[in-house]
């Protein structure tokens, strides 16, 4: 069984379940993980819920990893611990016997199907999506030293099977070992631990097609690619991307994100929130 995944606090619930609904335009069945922090205390004598092909699992140290309970302990009063829990819980999942497990930031939303990661997976254990950073230091000084600084990697996607079991244990010691915002760089540096998975672990490819993913990182790099005719994969809906694309040129960009927002205003959460 495959499976697609999310990790998120329960007052944003909401971009997940856009998120969802986006994914099943293309994949209408679609199977659904998602970590929820934050629970209501009237709901922690749970530690899953399912809904809708949707397994909502609730936090809770006796099934996840032992890296868990030392994630919590140390990130618990932190932003860092949603981030934290991406290498746990994508463990988590591959050693209950998932087979695939695609995970998306909670603010993404699904443009077109999932053909290409999914036919990769079938001979790869873990897809790395590169972060598309300016490439040309000339044009973008700044932005080019982020590809040392803020890593090679979109640790906001990635794509796993029971084959990165050791990669995704590694990594979640490392998040435990450290965790800040990168130096000189302005994301926490958890992701840059993904630059070493290719030389570390077998079975690793790196997908660069510049479609795969449009985020305010890189939007200046992969913008020419971004049109209805370029099956832009997903669209990583920060607030400054959205502030950009309000005052940008591009229609396309534009109608995805109305869309996205008016879906937002029209979700259903589940009972539980």
């Amino acid at each position: 069984m495959n499976t697609y995944c999310s990790i998120v606090h329960t007052k944003e619930l909401a971009k997940v379940e856009v998120l969802i609904s986006s994914l099943r335009k293309y994949h209408p069945d679609a199977h659904f993980s998602i970590l929820v922090t934050g629970l209501k205390k009237k709901y922690k004598t749970k530690s899953v819920f399912h809904l809708n092909n949707c397994s909502y699992y609730f936090y809770d140290e006796s099934y996840l990893p032992y890296a868990a309970a030392e994630t919590y302990k140390k990130y618990k009063f932190s932003d860092k611990f949603r981030l934290a829990m991406v290498p746990v819980f994508l463990q988590m999942l591959v050693e209950i016997g998932l087979e695939k497990v695609i995970y998306f930031d909670k603010d993404t939303l699904i443009a077109s199907p999932m053909e290409q990661v999914l036919s990769q997976l079938e001979n790869n254990y873990t897809l790395l999506n590169v972060n598309g950073w300016p490439s040309d230091p000339n044009k973008d000084p700044i932005g080019f030293q982020r590809i040392f600084l803020d890593g090679f990697y979109n640790a906001r996607f990635l794509c796993v099977t029971n084959g990165s079991a050791k990669a995704l244990e590694w990594w979640s010691k490392m998040t435990l070992f450290q965790f800040e915002k990168s130096r000189r760089g302005y994301l926490y540096n958890y992701q840059n631990y993904l630059n070493v998975f290719p030389t570390l672990f077998e079975g690793v490819e790196i997908l660069k097609d510049p479609r795969l993913g449009v985020c305010m990182e890189n939007i200046k790099e992969r913008e020419l690619t971004i049109s209805n005719e370029s099956h832009v994969a997903f669209i990583h809906l920060t607030k400054e991307l959205i502030q950009y694309v309000r005052n940008s040129s591009n229609d396309y960009l534009k109608t995805e994100i109305n869309t996205y927002f008016q879906n937002l205003e029209r979700t259903t959460l589940p009972e539980f929130v």
